[in-house]
């Protein structure tokens, strides 16, 4: 399969999922098509990140009870940084869109509460 599809499917799945929940469980304006990608690479970017964030402190926490210096890195990095062709790592990629959910709850309780304040 192509690299660049790969990567798009990469960074898009849990942004547009993510990004589609918010829109289905909150009232506002009609979000055009560019905004909808826009928020949906955004979306998929901050899951990864929250992931990775999630991965390092685990890493170090484990690190300390097994006083070993070990720092995992999402295949995700190296599947934006790598000419080669990289594979998706389709367990990480299930995750990243379980953080995605939960994300999205998260934006969800934070926009309603706003609104009510």
């Amino acid at each position: 399969m192509n690299h660049l599809l790969i990567s798009v499917i990469a960074i898009f799945l849990p942004g547009v999922i993510g990004v589609t929940l918010i829109d289905l469980f909150t009232k506002h304006r009609e979000v055009s098509k560019f905004k909808f990608l826009i928020f949906s690479i955004i979306f998929g970017y901050l899951s990864y990140l929250v992931t990775q964030i999630i991965v390092f402190f685990s890493d170090v926490f484990i690190d300390v009870k097994t006083q070993s210096r070990h720092i995992t890195y999402l295949s995700f990095w190296k599947l934006l940084s790598s000419e080669s062709n990289p594979e998706v790592n389709v367990g990480e990629l299930f995750i990243v869109s379980l953080i995605s959910i939960v994300l999205a709850i998260f934006f969800i309780r934070e926009i309603e509460k706003k609104k009510t304040d």
